[in-house]
């Protein structure tokens, strides 16, 4: 049945002049109260208690749960200081070539992991996962190590793309799997190298 059908239907059983009796309105009338009554009760003890056993902590409390929420970054906050620090050496020295990419790599990884450090400084912060389960340091230190596995695999794939154009035009006989795992091995020691500038001087420079 049509919406149309349906409201033409509705406004000729009113004109009909059909009339609820005035028990039956009554009931009705109760029993639409006593079910706003019985709702506003289950709201009231959702919103409070359900939140204190759901999440053990009160509504005055949200705020500061909110702001230590943690979200997996993924790649993205790495990769984007690799990619701010490529620009300034590109601006310093007019362009950059493969050592600098692996340097680079290896800095923004320190510089996120000092991040991370810092912000569990004070052991009296407590931060959480979207599920509610506590978020530690070791955690998100794991999640960055797992974004520069895929930097490594990133930059190692471009190397092959690149190696396999130049043997395309001519101008290298074959592609050099040695001098790819040389500079994946680059990379990966970057990292170790800058991390243990950062141990030692409390700092990281490129």
């Amino acid at each position: 049945m049509s919406l149309e059908v349906y409201s033409r239907q509705s406004k000729a059983f009113q004109y009909d002049g059909y009339k609820i009796n005035s028990e039956m309105r009554e009931h009705i009338n109760a029993e639409k109260s006593s079910s706003n009554v019985h709702k506003d009760r289950d709201t009231v003890n959702f919103s409070a208690e359900g939140r204190n056993m759901c999440y053990g902590f009160g509504v005055h409390d949200v705020k500061d749960r909110a702001k230590h929420t943690v979200v997996k970054p993924g790649i993205a906050p790495l990769f984007d200081t690799i990619s701010r620090t490529l620009k300034t050496v590109r601006e310093e020295k007019g362009s950059y070539d493969y050592s600098d990419i692996a340097n680079a790599c290896g800095y923004a990884y320190a510089k996120c992991f000092s991040e991370i450090e810092k912000k569990y400084v004070n052991s009296q912060d407590k931060y959480y996962n979207l599920d509610g389960t506590p978020c530690t340091k070791k955690q998100e230190i794991a999640w960055l190590d797992e974004a520069y596995e895929e930097k490594i695999n990133w930059e190692t794939a471009n190397v092959r793309i690149a190696a396999g154009r130049e043997q395309f035009l001519g101008h290298i006989p074959d592609i050099s799997q040695k001098d790819i795992e040389e500079y994946e091995e680059n990379i990966k020691n970057a990292k170790e190298q800058y991390i243990k500038q950062y141990q030692e001087k409390g700092t990281v420079k490129l």
